[in-house]
């Protein structure tokens, strides 16, 4: 008799079930996101969790805890390390779960794992002043980068860009039209 026996089979072996969980954890670290049924997500989620808190000790057992969990793979370890490192202030909790509609094929209940919080590009600071941000475009060939700007500032830069854009594309249709009358 099975009694308090925890865990799910899958209708696998040992190894095709170690497999199956290692493929969906590299799967989730690469996206960024995991959709899959609800049973395997329910079984993932604190494997996945249990391997970030892992990583986020930097001791030598953990390290090959992680390393003996998905085998030889940098790139997988890689983003565990940096989520690691993004989800210093956390004590837990980092993934979620949105239960989605069923699939059509087998009528199986789908989840998607996801990130609880969003992480922030470490590319991407803040603003010094309490101004708002202005989105990054090219104008005139030149790229802006994001810069701090008052009000009027914002405006003038949103009319000089629209302004730029309708330059450029009749430019581009000026050039083309020269480039055809010049093959004819």
């Amino acid at each position: 008799m099975k009694k308090h026996v925890a865990g799910r089979k899958f209708s696998r072996d040992t190894t095709s079930r170690r497999a199956m969980y290692r493929a969906l954890v590299r799967d989730f670290f690469m996206h960024d996101s995991l959709t899959t049924t609800s049973a395997k997500a329910m079984t993932i989620l604190p494997i996945i969790e249990r391997l970030i808190a892992s990583a986020k000790s930097s001791t030598l057992s953990q390290r090959r805890s992680v390393y003996s969990f998905l085998g030889n793979d940098r790139k997988t370890t890689d983003k565990i390390y940096e989520f690691s490192k993004k989800m210093k202030t956390t004590a837990g909790g980092y993934l979620k779960y949105v239960n989605l509609p069923s699939r059509k094929g087998d009528n199986a209940p789908l989840t998607r794992i996801e990130l609880s919080q969003k992480l922030e590009n470490s590319l991407v600071k803040k603003g010094v002043s309490g101004g708002k941000k202005a989105d990054t475009t090219k104008v005139d060939g030149a790229k802006k980068s994001n810069v701090t700007l008052s009000e009027p500032e914002q405006s003038a830069l949103k009319k000089n860009s629209e302004s730029a854009k309708k330059g450029s594309i009749s430019n581009v249709l000026q050039k083309l039209s020269l480039k055809r009358k010049a093959r004819d």
